[in-house]
């Protein structure tokens, strides 16, 4: 049987106790992460090289 899992991004934000969560649409490795100038996240994978926007 195999058993997928859903790989999810969270930001928490202390000042209002609100979350916001992003579905991660690729079963790899995450091996980084950064933010463009208008704040879009964009994920590294590793084992398939790809870069991903969230």
């Amino acid at each position: 049987m195999l058993i997928q899992s859903t790989k999810i991004l969270g930001h928490y934000n202390p000042d209002d106790n609100s979350d916001k969560q992003y579905k991660i649409p690729n079963s790899g490795i995450i091996s980084g992460m950064t933010l463009d100038k208008t704040s879009q996240i964009w994920l590294i994978v590793a084992n398939g090289d790809q870069l991903l926007k969230v």
